[in-house]
């Protein structure tokens, strides 16, 4: 069964500005493209691994925004913007990518993360399912996919930063 949630494992050495800028500009030209319309893409560069919550209580999900605020780095509009030092520097990478506010007619999100627990991972997502499975063979198809000698696929179920179940 496909998944909206894809991964790619650099079989050498840990992900790389390089990598970032192509696979990650890919992928965001992908759901860019997909939308038709503009898009924002909002790269946030974390100095220290960021927490999520799989099962938020009252509380906590503010909780866990205002830790991860502390941790950020840098936010940056759009992956073409982001340098290779504030790249190297990063402990974790996040992108989203998402509708321009004043178009209300999509609903596609694509979220991109590199760097954190597994230094070689990039975790891909697109929502919703329909869409985010449509995305992926696009993204893993012959013509955008990176080398194979250099990237193998993984399970999708990689966790590149904290998570707690609440």
């Amino acid at each position: 069964m496909m998944s909206n949630r894809w991964s790619l494992i650099k079989r050498f050495g840990p992900i790389t500005h390089k990598d970032f800028m192509l696979i990650g500009g890919n992928f965001c030209h992908l759901v860019e493209y997909y939308h038709q319309r503009t898009s924002e893409t909002i790269v946030t560069l974390y100095k220290e691994l960021p927490y999520s919550v799989t099962a938020p209580e009252d509380g906590i999900s503010e909780w866990v925004d205002e830790e991860n605020s502390k941790k950020e780095l840098a936010v940056i509009a759009g992956i073409q913007n982001v340098p290779r030092d504030l790249f190297d520097l990063a402990e974790n990478v996040q992108v989203i990518v998402v509708p321009n506010l004043m178009d209300s007619s999509s609903n596609v999100c694509g979220y991109m993360e590199c760097k954190g627990l597994l230094s070689r991972h990039m975790v891909f997502s697109v929502s919703p399912d329909l869409t985010g499975k449509y995305l992926r063979s696009l993204c893993l198809s012959k013509e955008n996919r990176p080398s194979k000698l250099w990237f193998g696929q993984g399970d999708g179920f990689e966790k590149l930063h904290h998570y707690s179940l609440s």
